[in-house]
């Protein structure tokens, strides 16, 4: 079986995952990390994209869980198009300079500065 590393929301765009199964999953994670850790604010970042296609329904569960409070929006990978990766999927060079950008500016936003 050949497998490919890919994010949360393109693997579940492959899997048809729907988004208030994606939300409730989510959530758990969340959940984890503030067990784990109270108040450890979590950035999620906007990704479903897969050879071309995406998937609203996750995109949709990504963002509801953001509260502004310990949960911000993160980077919208959805932004880096088919030139920022190699097999139109994973990101290349280009792509993760661009997700880097990305990353740091939702940061920059979370935190207020």
């Amino acid at each position: 079986m050949h497998r490919h590393h890919v994010g949360q929301g393109e693997s579940d765009t492959i899997a048809n995952t729907s988004q208030a199964s994606y939300a409730a999953s989510l959530q758990k994670v969340i959940a984890e990390f503030n067990r784990a850790i109270p108040g450890c604010p979590v950035l999620v970042a906007q990704e479903a994209y897969y050879y071309g296609n995406t998937s609203a329904g996750i995109l949709a569960a990504q963002a509801s869980v953001v509260n502004n409070t310990t949960v911000f929006a993160g980077e919208n990978v959805e932004l880096i198009g088919s030139s920022g990766r190699y097999d139109n999927t994973h990101l290349n060079e280009t792509g993760a300079d661009q997700r880097a950008t990305l990353a740091v500016a939702a940061l920059v936003t979370a935190l207020g500065l």
